[in-house]
């Protein structure tokens, strides 16, 4: 197994300065203008207060922002302001929300190597190796080691991993900071997707022509979704973590040693961990397909909605349960029929419709033709839309319980609160069943 040593000290120094700012806002003086100012950090942005005079009058006021301008806000530091907002005015001073902010050399158009750096001090502490198997690089610094994966996107060697309280996603080759920067939100995405958590509310992104030879440029941006935390993982490869509530059967003699129970050993039989190529799968299917895409950032984003009502919850899961559908369905229209073959299915349109043509003419019903039967006949083998929400079950060999088939086919229902079908428990229950069911769906497509 390769071992990569990373040296991130200057990168770590100018994000401790930054964040550093949390609780000592550095202040500085324009002496051109005779202002004073002061630059500090405000949860996942920054924020920059002036005694300069704004333009407040009418509409104007609402517009106000510091793009474009070069703050010097340290010793021979000044940062380039790309995206802002007025956050407050009045007759003294004057707070702006910095959203990003780059060195003033810093060009999108830089074709080198990238690194985004999130800071993540909370408790959520991913453990690679409940998830993944086979990892393609172990990244060593200050005499630790930490897990990782490498993986290719449309050509591109990355890799994804965590050193104590930092996500770090990297290049290997060269590339440009618009392709970087897209990855970099799909790689998050697909890594909340798989795990159930992944911070996106701000990161450092920082630019190489070759890592040995330091910082190029860096840019800040909070234009990131939200973090993403949900209480469930679409796999966990630790067995116990299924089985948390439950009495488990523990052996220990003196000749087989220790046996867990019967439930654990097939559990760990069974469980497949996520492979390099199949997160490689999810990135490129995210990239490559926007239906696919749509689906993973809804099933996010309802997941990560706290104070969306349970019913509301089912409805929305419902919604992208059928786009992650018609994905499968589309891919497999053939499979969708009663009788699959298509020579057969045209014999027997071809057959019904000779006799009812010959029906109509006979009795002088009417011009077949233009008759609610021909149409009906047309479109004799073609699934219901009952048949075609479970046909994605059957044809990614999924087995549904009856229970699970009941919430499907009282999907409709979910956002009359009056039905009886809406009581909270129940709710819950449909609520948590039709997330699995939509992201084992989406990840079954992988």
């Amino acid at each position: 197994m390769q071992i990569d040593y990373k040296d991130l000290k200057q990168e770590f120094n100018l994000i401790y300065f930054l964040e550093e700012t949390k609780n000592n806002p550095i202040f500085f003086c324009n002496h051109d203008e005779k202002t004073e100012n002061s630059f500090f950090k405000v949860t996942n942005k920054f924020s920059f207060k002036t005694n300069k005079k704004i333009e407040t009058s009418s509409s104007k006021f609402r517009f106000q922002n510091l793009n474009k301008e070069v703050l010097n806000i340290h010793d021979n530091f000044s940062i380039k302001i790309l995206s802002s907002n007025i956050q407050t005015s009045n007759f003294n001073e004057s707070i702006f929300n910095i959203n990003s902010f780059c060195s003033e050399n810093f060009k999108e158009d830089f074709e080198g190597q990238y690194r985004l750096v999130i800071p993540n001090s909370t408790n959520d502490k991913i453990r690679f190796e409940d998830f993944f198997t086979n990892f393609n690089c172990m990244i060593t610094i200050n005499d630790k080691i930490f897990e990782g994966i490498e993986f290719k996107i449309q050509n591109h060697t990355l890799q994804f991993y965590r050193l104590n309280d930092y996500f770090v996603v990297e290049s290997k080759n060269s590339i440009l900071f618009k392709e970087f920067n897209e990855y970099t939100r799909v790689i998050l995405s697909s890594f909340g997707f798989l795990t159930g958590f992944a911070p996106m509310d701000y990161g450092y992104f920082f630019t190489y022509n070759n890592y040995k030879e330091g910082i190029v440029q860096y840019m800040f941006t909070s234009n990131f979704i939200e973090t993403y935390k949900t209480s469930y993982s679409i796999i966990d490869l630790n067995p116990y973590n299924y089985y948390q509530n439950q009495d488990l059967d523990f052996n220990f003699d003196q000749i087989n040693g220790f046996k867990n129970d019967n439930r654990i050993e097939k559990l760990q039989k069974d469980l497949k961990p996520i492979t390099s190529n199949i997160f490689e799968t999810l990135c490129e299917n995210m990239i490559n397909n926007e239906k696919f895409a749509e689906v993973i950032y809804s099933i996010l984003s309802i997941n990560n909605s706290t104070k969306t009502a349970l019913g509301l919850k089912c409805a929305l899961y419902s919604v992208v349960l059928e786009m992650i559908t018609n994905i499968i369905s589309d891919e497999n229209k053939d499979k969708l029929y009663f009788i699959q073959e298509k020579k057969l299915r045209k014999e027997l349109q071809k057959n019904l419709n000779n006799h009812a043509s010959e029906f109509f003419e006979k009795n002088e019903i009417g011009i077949y033709k233009d008759s609610p039967i021909k149409k009906r006949i047309d479109n004799l083998n073609s699934p219901t839309n009952q048949d075609k929400l479970l046909a994605p079950f059957k044809i990614l060999e999924i087995n549904l319980t009856e229970s699970d088939k009941k919430i499907l086919n009282n999907r409709n229902i979910f956002p009359l609160s009056k039905r009886g079908l809406c009581k909270r428990n129940s709710l819950t229950i449909s609520s948590v069943t039709l997330s699995v069911l939509v992201a084992v769906n989406a990840a079954t497509v992988v």
